[in-house]
């Protein structure tokens, strides 16, 4: 998985998206895997996209406690479908 691909095609295409560091490689912390994160509606036209590259869209839930009322919203990150395909940079 390219994640800056399809950062770059995402961000073209007008979606609201952001290159974010995920988690670090267990037996090198020097790399990191990066996954495009991606803010708003799904459509077929994004599904299309990602799955054009061999990926997944997996939803996500944020919740924001700072206020008096929580505060609850969904972001979808692009994922490979298989694990083989993950990009550590």
């Amino acid at each position: 998985m390219d994640a800056k691909k399809i950062y770059s095609e995402l961000k073209s295409n007008g979606y609201d998206v952001e290159l974010t560091n995920l988690f670090s490689y267990s037996i090198n912390k020097d790399k990191r895997f990066y996954v495009p994160v991606i803010s708003g509606e799904v459509t077929r036209e994004l599904i299309s996209l990602v799955d054009g590259y061999g990926c997944m869209l997996v939803a996500d839930t944020y919740v924001n406690v700072n206020g008096e009322e929580p505060v609850y919203t969904v972001k979808h990150s692009v994922y490979p479908k298989d694990m083989q395909s993950f990009d550590w940079v």
